[in-house]
């Protein structure tokens, strides 16, 4: 069926996207469209010593200095000129993942072939521009290029980073009509990327008209399955799994975290570990995230203390894990040993840090960590700035955003410092605002506005609550909730004629009448209280939620 899908929308060379802003594609020779370069060319001039010595050179190469130092040596030697050096050079390039290098190669190469088209396709896979890659293949076939079943794994890898369902179908339809499409590898890359996309149906009736399925086969499906949130299903493929590697296992883990289970990660921990499975680094962060959400310490204490007997590395990631178990089952002291230990800090470990000790502990300590936080950045550079690498002690300075001011206002609530509150109330929306210009998701800027009005509520800023509440009705006029939150503040301040004609617009929007409720949520997250009433949860409690909708435990580090 996904054959008959796409196989007869696509016509090999017809271009899809603007071009490339970084190349001018070559024009591949009619005559060989496709060669390679395999084996080793005689000179002409018989010095094979020279080029033996430079191939050895290439296949011991390290690093990208050293790199650059065997180039200029075969641009000295004339060998640049040689197709097999250059697509060797070029292949390394790509390995050492510099993107604009391995630009500069390619361009550097008269006829290019396929391999190196697909090398090309490969580097910005792993890059942070993956939908320059889809560009690039598709000025290639406008300059002749044919793709063969190496170019489709990686080139539909970039249109899952980036969710191109449309793009992956039509890069699907050229697999079919390259014949490529009943390769096993291209078959898993179009599993991946359908269900990166949220079809997760075409990824199943490609999975169906498989004949052949290895493991990553199956991991895919699972994985596709546990993204689209329909843990159940996944859970049964893992069952009737031909056999589990470490890979199905941590797909299940970050699956049941996804959905919040930490039990059942738990659990599948506990049957891996019966497999004699060792975990790797993102098991780890899994199984410590889930003891911090379920407030298991002796879980989490039982996972650390193994890392520190078997002596494995704690890298950034793995530590800021820690800090945040620690931090959610009231252990301050060890949360801070752990943070205060840590070398390289990210605004990530800062925020896990802050948060803890304003939502968890003591608001006062968390206080006194981010003034800590923005005194590095104002140190000695009033023009300090996000996009800066600047460093403070051999350690980069970060500064504050969203995250680490709903923290300090968490704080500021819990320990009855209004006046501070308020001020870190303005200094958060122009944050926010800094966010916006870089988020083009009108539904983040919304989530990020809504936190701020509820802390405005909280703080019993009715002035500020109305800014704030006018920017959230720009960005969702049908959303009932924005007016809802204005109504609460204006409760709270006991404007009631303000209440009346709010309550009179709300039900001019909709039928009947709508409970005051308290959008602070993140996805999901409603608190409903009657309007007037003072009682409602928790500020500890609502924030605690807030930070793990946001995701604070560094699952997706």
């Amino acid at each position: 069926m996904a054959r008959v899908l796409f196989r007869d929308n696509c016509r090999l060379r017809s271009p899809l996207l603007s071009p490339h802003p970084a190349l001018s594609p070559p024009i591949f020779p009619s005559s060989s469209p496709c060669s390679s370069y395999t084996l080793l060319p005689q000179q002409d001039d018989g010095r094979v010593g020279l080029s033996q010595q430079l191939l050895s050179l290439l296949k011991q190469c390290q690093s990208l200095t050293h790199l650059n130092q065997i180039h200029a040596r075969l641009i000295t030697s004339g060998r640049i000129k040689n197709p097999f050096f250059a697509s060797k050079l070029l292949n390394l390039s790509a390995e050492f993942e510099d993107l604009h290098y391995t630009l500069l190669v390619f361009q550097s190469i008269n006829f290019p072939d396929t391999v190196c088209v697909n090398t090309v396709i490969k580097a910005y896979s792993t890059s942070s521009v993956p939908q320059q890659g889809v560009i690039f293949y598709f000025e290639m076939l406008n300059s002749g290029f044919y793709p063969n079943s190496f170019t489709f794994p990686p080139l539909l890898s970039c249109c899952a980073k980036k969710g191109w369902s449309m793009s992956g179908g039509i890069c699907h339809g050229h697999a079919i009509k390259s014949g490529v499409d009943s390769v096993l590898q291209v078959q898993n890359s179009l599993i991946h990327m359908y269900a990166c996309c949220g079809l997760i149906e075409i990824a199943l009736s490609v999975f169906d008209e498989m004949r052949d399925r290895d493991i990553v086969t199956w991991n895919s499906m699972v994985d596709g399955y546990a993204k689209a949130g329909d843990i159940n299903v996944a859970h049964k493929l893992f069952d009737v799994m031909p056999e589990r590697n470490l890979v199905s296992w941590n797909v299940m883990i970050s699956g049941y975290l996804e959905v919040n289970n930490p039990g059942v990660v738990l659990k599948l921990f506990r049957e891996m570990m019966k497999a004699r499975l060792v975990g790797n680094e993102k098991t780890v962060v899994g199984i410590v995230t889930a003891c911090g959400r379920s407030a298991r310490l002796k879980e989490g204490m039982s996972v650390h203390g193994h890392l520190l007997r078997t002596r494995r590395d704690m890298n950034l990631i793995t530590n800021t894990a820690m800090v945040d178990m620690y931090s959610r089952c009231r252990k301050l002291e060890v949360a801070r040993r752990i943070f205060d230990s840590i070398l390289g800090r990210n605004l990530v470990c800062w925020n896990v840090m802050i948060l803890g000790h304003c939502i968890h502990g003591k608001p006062e300590d968390g206080l006194d960590l981010f003034e800590r936080m923005i005194g590095r950045a104002k140190f000695d550079d009033v023009d300090a700035s996000p996009d800066r690498d600047e460093f403070l002690d051999g350690e980069q300075i970060v500064l504050p955003d969203e995250i680490t001011f709903v923290g300090v206002l968490c704080a500021c609530t819990r320990a009855g410092l209004l006046t501070e509150g308020n001020g870190l109330v303005q200094e958060a929306m122009e944050t926010i605002r800094e966010v916006a210009d870089y988020n083009t998701s009108a539904s983040s800027e919304t989530l990020l506005w809504a936190s701020l009005l509820g802390s405005c509520r909280l703080l019993g800023d009715v002035s500020l609550g109305e800014q704030v509440a006018k920017s959230l009705v720009q960005l969702e006029p049908e959303n009932i909730m924005c007016y809802a939150l204005l109504l609460n503040i204006y409760a709270a301040a006991g404007r009631w004629e303000d209440v009346a004609q709010l309550k009179e617009m709300i039900k001019a929007k909709v039928d009947g009448r709508l409970p005051g409720s308290s959008l602070v949520d993140l996805i999901e997250i409603v608190h409903n209280f009657k309007a007037g009433e003072r009682q409602g949860m928790l500020i500890s409690t609502i924030m605690d939620e807030l930070a793990q909708r946001k995701d604070l435990s560094t699952a997706h580090l």
